[in-house]
C-alpha cells in the first residue's frame, strides 16, 4: 500500500509540471508597439529612428559660378554626364547651399527628372542626390516634398532591388529633414492609393518611421485634415505593413 501512495505522489508531481507550463504559456503578454523593421529586434516606437549616413562629396571651387554647370550636364544625352551633373548638385548641396537655394526649384525639378530616367545607374544617382537635397537642405525642401514623393514611390514599384534601396534611403531621409506635415501629405498623395502593392508598402513604411521620428500626436495634429487621413492610411495600409494601424490606435 505504501508504494501505491509513493506512486501516486510521484504521478501528481510529474502531472503538475506541465499544468504550470500552461499557465506560464497563457500569460497574457506585455503590449508591444513595433516598426517593422524593429520586429524581431525588440526595438519599440519609442526608440528614436537614426538618420541615414550619405557619402560626402568634396567642396566645389568657385562655387558661385558652378551650379550652370550641372544643370547643362544634366541636359547632355550621355549618361556619364549625367552622372556628373548629379555629384556636383549634391556637392553644392552638401557645402554650398546659399548657390543651390535660390535655384532650388529648378535643380529639383532636374534632378526628378533624372530619377525617371530609364538607365538605372541615371535613376539611382538622382535618387541618391535626391537625399542629399533633404539632408543638407532639410526644411528648405518643404515645398518640393510633394512631387519628389510622388515621383520615389512611383520608382519604389519597380522590380530592381537595387532601385528600391535607393527610394527607402531618400524616403527616410525626407521623413527626418523635412516638415512632418508636408511629408506626410507627400506619401499620402503619392503612394496610398497607388495600384502597385510595393509602393503601398514602401508607403506604409515611410508612415511608420514619421511616427517614430516625430511622434504619433505631432502627426495627427500637424494639422487639421492630417488625423483623418492618417487614421484612414493606417487602415488601408494595415494589411501592407500593420504597424501604422497599431501606432495610431495607441493614441
Amino acid at each position: 500500500m505504501e508504494r501505491g501512495l509513493n506512486n501516486m505522489a510521484a504521478h501528481s508531481i510529474i502531472t503538475d509540471k506541465p499544468a504550470q507550463v500552461e499557465r506560464a504559456v497563457r500569460k497574457k503578454p506585455s503590449k508591444i508597439r513595433a516598426a517593422p523593421q524593429a520586429i524581431g529586434k525588440g526595438q519599440g516606437l519609442e526608440q528614436p529612428l537614426v538618420p541615414p549616413s550619405l557619402t560626402s562629396e568634396d567642396p566645389i571651387n568657385r562655387p558661385e559660378e558652378a551650379l550652370g554647370q550641372p544643370l547643362g550636364l544634366l541636359q547632355d544625352e550621355e549618361w556619364e554626364r549625367k552622372v556628373e551633373g548629379l555629384r556636383l548638385v549634391r556637392a553644392l548641396a552638401e557645402h554650398h547651399s546659399e548657390v543651390v537655394l535660390p535655384e532650388l526649384h529648378y535643380v529639383c525639378k532636374a534632378v526628378i527628372a533624372e530619377v525617371k530616367n530609364l538607365r538605372s545607374i541615371v535613376s539611382r544617382d538622382a535618387i541618391t542626390t535626391m537625399a542629399h537635397l533633404f539632408t543638407h537642405l532639410q526644411h528648405n525642401m518643404d515645398s518640393e516634398v510633394e512631387g519628389a514623393a510622388h515621383t520615389l514611390l512611383h520608382k519604389a514599384g519597380e522590380t530592381s532591388l537595387f532601385i528600391r534601396q535607393g527610394v527607402e534611403l531618400a524616403l527616410s531621409t525626407m521623413v527626418h529633414h523635412c516638415s512632418p506635415g508636408r511629408v506626410l501629405r507627400g506619401l499620402l498623395d503619392g503612394g496610398l492609393r497607388h495600384r502597385n502593392r510595393v509602393t503601398r508598402a514602401a508607403t506604409a513604411l515611410s508612415l511608420v518611421r514619421l511616427l517614430q521620428v516625430v511622434g504619433v500626436s505631432r502627426v495627427l495634429t500637424g494639422r487639421k485634415n492630417c488625423r483623418p487621413r492618417g487614421i484612414r492610411a493606417s487602415q488601408s495600409t494595415s494589411w501592407e505593413c500593420p504597424a501604422p494601424k497599431q501606432a495610431l490606435q495607441s493614441l
